[in-house]
């Protein structure tokens, strides 16, 4: 899954988060993914990710009957961006594939208020 956007203001911070929605049959309390990032002047770079999605009191995240939504950032304080074309790509790497009860995935990138 690839997700490309463009940067005009290079003088803001941004949060990066993943978007995540899944059912409460979804039976690990975590995800593995890989994350791609194409930056610009830049060679992709690629970490692998372990996001928790719940905790011992249950999912975290918002519900809605029995779809769970998450967002989780993908990095721990905003990140300035330079001006530019990104791209985004994300990979599960879990045991199982496909992997079930994982509805959507996606990233959302947001100016944070300071």
């Amino acid at each position: 899954m690839v997700f490309n956007f463009n940067v005009t203001d290079s003088l803001a911070y941004y949060n990066i988060y993943l978007v995540l929605r899944h059912t409460e049959s979804y039976h690990f309390n975590n995800i593995w993914l890989d994350f791609t990032s194409s930056v610009p002047g830049r060679n992709p770079q690629t970490q692998r990710l372990n996001l928790l999605l719940a905790n011992t009191q249950g999912w975290l995240g918002s519900a809605m009957d029995d779809i769970i939504e998450q967002r989780v950032p993908i990095f721990n304080r905003p990140t300035k961006l330079v001006a530019g074309n990104y791209s985004f790509s994300l990979q599960q790497v879990m045991r199982e594939d496909p992997l079930r009860n994982i509805l959507s995935a996606g990233i959302r990138v947001e100016k944070a208020v300071q």
